[in-house]
């Protein structure tokens, strides 16, 4: 083979691995990740609960579920919340166990807050934990109540769960650039509340994968 025509191929070959490792991780470890997990406003509407199974007879509430974004987005994320930095949309559905009660009625809550990117729902789920648990520390001191952390199997890229014995269970769940907020009230059964934030979590994935999500 001619010079010329040695070098030619030589860097044809050179930009082809360029170009096929363009989709490679910076270590070279593969691929490069797929982009992060998000929704529109209406695949927020079709990943939120429509129906919770289990043990407890859950009744979707009237007017759930709503899906805020733009300027309305600022009746529930106010600009000086620091977890709202970077968020585009909202979303809740909610239920109350059957037959309704009292006050102590036990009630079930899903949110749902998209970010534009997968940090800033990261830095998103520290604030909402941070925020809610400060929320709380007022009245569960002066009820005399302590908050215990738990583990829960969610399916999500990360979980913080906690609860409240007899009173309450709140987890905070982030799935790409979404971040779902499961919460009860008069409520602190730990296993339906897994299976709570289970559904929720595979509602948005296979949502964002432009399949169907039951229920």
């Amino acid at each position: 083979m001619v010079r010329g025509l040695r070098d030619a191929v030589v860097g044809a070959v050179l930009v082809a691995g360029l170009v096929a490792g363009a989709g490679c991780t910076p270590n070279g470890g593969g691929r490069a990740a797929p982009p992060a997990v998000s929704l529109t406003g209406d695949q927020v509407e079709r990943a939120l609960p429509a129906a919770v199974g289990g043990a407890v007879a859950w009744q979707p509430q009237h007017g759930y579920p709503v899906v805020s974004e733009d300027g309305q987005l600022s009746a529930y994320c106010d600009n000086a919340n620091p977890a709202c930095e970077g968020v585009t949309l909202f979303g809740r559905s909610g239920f109350a166990a059957k037959p309704r009660q009292d006050v102590r009625t036990p009630h079930l809550t899903f949110e749902l807050v998209v970010y534009d990117t997968a940090a800033h729902a990261e830095r998103g789920v520290e604030r909402w934990v941070a925020a809610l648990q400060k929320r709380e520390d007022r009245e569960l001191k002066r009820v005399k109540l302590t908050r215990k952390p738990i583990d829960v199997d969610s399916g999500a890229d990360s979980t913080d769960a906690w609860m409240v014995e007899k009173e309450y269970v709140r987890m905070v769940l982030r799935v790409g650039a979404v971040v779902a907020l499961v919460r009860s009230s008069a409520f602190d059964d730990r296993a339906e509340m897994e299976k709570a934030a289970r559904l929720q979590v595979d509602r948005v994935r296979a949502v964002a994968e432009g399949g169907k999500a039951g229920g």
